[in-house]
Formats: structure tokens, sequence, C-alpha cells
């Protein structure tokens, strides 16, 4: 986020404004009038709700055998699943693998046959544009290769975060400007220009989770906390 700040045109009107109420009180002969001029400062937050728009998943699938039958099977399960994705509507950008192992079945205490067995395993991200789609991967994964293939890990990743940004934003200024008014009431004064506005958010941290946790990616919102400087106007004497 940014920081802003008034121009000096525009402290340099608020002061002229400050002078004419003075020459203006003067000149009316209604008794002479100070203004005096102060700064609120106020802090506030403004939250949007995460939008369950779409789902990240991990594909998992693994599969044993003497080679080269355990790569074999994997990648007919490989196949399997980007036919079903591509039924579904998911295109191949949406899919990304992640990591590749190949190891020994069996280490130890192991039978001849197992011990010429390997495990080939391959994981990949899948980004789903609804939450159906992904109760329907997983109906559909369970049906063809329930024994190669697992489906977890279900994310809601942040979409249009400057959106979501923009929004809590405003909701945090909107607040600002009800929470100086009030003030300003309370004490007898009347409010100005806001003469700085300095904001934070916690987008970079929600990007964190989606990339490496999951206990943390459900229900979320996206915060935007603004400290302000508010010109204040009090006329005494």
């Amino acid at each position: 986020m940014g920081t802003w700040r008034a121009t000096a045109a525009a402290a340099a009107a608020a002061a002229a404004a400050v002078v004419a109420v003075v020459a203006a009180a003067a000149a009316a002969g209604v008794g002479a009038q100070e203004v005096s001029r102060g700064i609120l400062e106020v802090d506030t937050k403004g939250s949007v709700d995460v939008p369950r728009k779409s789902a990240l998943v991990k594909v998992n699938i693994q599969a044993t055998g003497v080679p080269p039958q355990h790569v074999l099977i994997a990648q007919t399960a490989f196949a399997d699943v980007k036919r079903i994705l591509r039924e579904l509507g998911v295109p191949d950008r949406d899919v990304r693998e992640t990591s590749v192992t190949v190891d020994k079945a069996c280490r130890y205490g192991c039978s001849a046959s197992a011990s010429a067995e390997y495990t080939y395993r391959t994981a990949l991200d899948v980004l789903l544009p609804t939450i159906d789609t992904a109760v329907a991967l997983l109906g559909r994964v369970r049906g063809a290769a329930a024994n190669t293939v697992s489906v977890g890990n279900i994310r809601f990743p942040l979409v249009d975060p400057e959106s979501l940004v923009r929004t809590a934003q405003q909701l945090s200024i909107d607040a600002l400007e009800r929470q100086a008014s009030a003030m300003a009431t309370a004490m007898g004064g009347r409010l100005g220009d806001i003469v700085a506005l300095r904001s934070s958010d916690n987008k970079a941290s929600l990007l964190q989770d989606d990339r490496s946790s999951y206990s943390r990616n459900y229900d979320r919102t996206l915060d935007v906390y603004t400290t302000g400087r508010v010109e204040m106007f009090h006329n005494f004497g």
C-alpha cells in the first residue's frame, strides 16, 4: 500500500480559509473570534471476506511395480486424471506437476519379489474453477483410479487480491471519516481536509498461506489498516 499526503496547495488553501474566517468575523463587527486548527489522528480497519470462488487441490499419483511397470501404471493414471479434468472443464494450464520421485518399494526384510519393485510418485497442484468442480473430481477419481490416485489438501486461494484490497481500503476510509466526524462533533469543532493517510494490509500473509498452509486457508478476511490525520477547526473567543 502507499502513503498519501495533501499537496502544498491544499495546505495553503486550508490556512487561507482560516484567515478568511477570522477576517470576515472582524469585518462584520461580531466580536473578535479566533479559529484554532488542530489535527485528529484516527486508526481504523476495513475487512472483506475472502470468497471461495475456486479451489486448489493436491492430486497424488503413486504406483508400485517391477520396472518399467511402475512408470507405465503411473503414466496411465496421470492420463486418466488429465482426461477427467478436461471433461470437467479444467484447462491444462491449471494443472502443475510439483514433484516426481522414484524409490525402492521395500528396503528392509523384503521378499525377492518385493526387492525388485519400485514406487513412482508424482504430485500435481490443480486449480479448479468452482467448489462443485472439486466435489465432482473427488467422485470421478474415486471411481476411476482409487488405488493409484488420491486427492486432498483442498485450499481456497486468494483470487483478484487487488480488488479485495481496494474494497477493504474504502471501508477503512469510510470508517475513518465517520469516527473523525464523531470526535469533532463531541469536541464542538468541525472537520477540514484529510492531510495524510497511511495504510497497510495482510495481502502478503494471505498469499503466503496459499503457498504453505492448509490449516489457515478456510475462513479468512483481507484486512486494511488505515491511520488518517484530519484537520479540525474550532471557533472560540
